[in-house]
């Protein structure tokens, strides 16, 4: 018998068994819907089981627990808090009688926690960085740094101010050797023409021009218009440099700074808040210095030989 003959007299089993199956799958697809209809309650009576890999994945913090952590900055800053009274138009503000001096104002913001002020110490000479809250000398306290002024709280309660006007009642000690000529500013007009350009990066200073303007550190920050960059996302967010928005016609032109132009360091010395005054003083008895900028996003040193 071959197996086609096979085959044909066999074929009947083969559908019987397929019939088979297919009404075993029918019966058992019937009983599983009867059994939902009929009893619901059954499948409800299994007492739940939950794995512990399921049990991490329902976790649910405790929102409570993120928002005394202030994880996401939510919460005021320190900065926002007042520090004392705020200060109205019905305040009596008057001008301090503190031995000190204003030198420059870092303003970014009302009450923002970058604002500095430098002021010099007229007793002993020494200049300081300083923000609000800090003490500053004898009973008196930064309570709030304004655009071209410093709050300064007495221990009495009286409310004081320091502004950026020269203070002529308070001039310096004596001293041995001969002083420097001191100006109450300096003429752009004056100091360019004792500033040469050798090339593109280098220029020749006269002493008696660098040493006005540092006598003059208000006002050449004030021309410069320095705005601080920061580079960096969340934690990692610094101070990279400061930013030129100068005033046309100023003195930081004639030194071949340009507009937009990012100071990055002064002679090598990382520039920052408090690191300005120190690095710009200290040019004083230089008779070399740099300016690393970057300009259009390129790296550039600005070198200046004094005379």
């Amino acid at each position: 018998m071959d197996i086609k003959q096979w085959f044909l007299k066999y074929y009947w089993v083969v559908n019987l068994l397929f019939l088979a199956l297919i009404a075993w799958f029918l019966a058992s697809a019937v009983n599983g819907i009867t059994a939902r209809k009929l009893a619901p309650g059954v499948a409800q009576a299994k007492p739940a089981t939950v794995s512990p890999r399921r049990a991490e994945l329902d976790y649910r913090p405790d929102s409570n627990r993120i928002v005394s952590r202030d994880l996401f900055r939510s919460a005021p800053a320190a900065w926002e808090i007042a520090l004392t009274r705020p200060v109205d138009e019905d305040t009596a503000v008057t001008e301090t009688n503190l031995r000190v001096q204003l030198v420059f104002i870092t303003y970014l913001a009302p009450s923002h926690p970058a604002n500095r002020a430098t002021i010099k110490n007229l007793r002993d000479q020494k200049t300081g960085l300083y923000a609000a809250g800090a003490p500053l000398v004898e009973d008196g306290t930064i309570m709030e740094i304004e655009v071209d002024r410093v709050l300064i709280a007495r221990s009495n309660g009286r409310i004081e101010e320091l502004t950026l006007k020269k203070t002529e009642d308070k001039p310096r000690p004596a001293r041995a050797t001969a002083a420097r000529p001191r100006a109450a500013g300096y003429s752009r007009e004056e100091l360019t023409e004792r500033i040469t350009r050798l090339s593109e990066s280098e220029f020749l200073v006269d002493r008696t021009a660098l040493n006005q303007v540092l006598e003059n550190l208000d006002q050449f920050v004030s021309e410069a218009g320095l705005r601080p960059v920061y580079s960096g996302y969340g934690d990692e967010r610094a101070l990279s440099g400061f930013m030129l928005r100068m005033k046309r016609g100023s003195m930081v032109e004639a030194l071949g700074l340009n507009q937009g132009d990012v100071l990055k360091s002064i002679n090598g010395g990382q520039l920052n808040v408090s690191s300005m005054v120190p690095l710009l003083e200290s040019l004083r008895e230089q008779s070399n210095f740099t300016l690393d900028i970057e300009r259009n996003d390129e790296p550039m040193q600005l070198r200046y030989r004094v005379q």
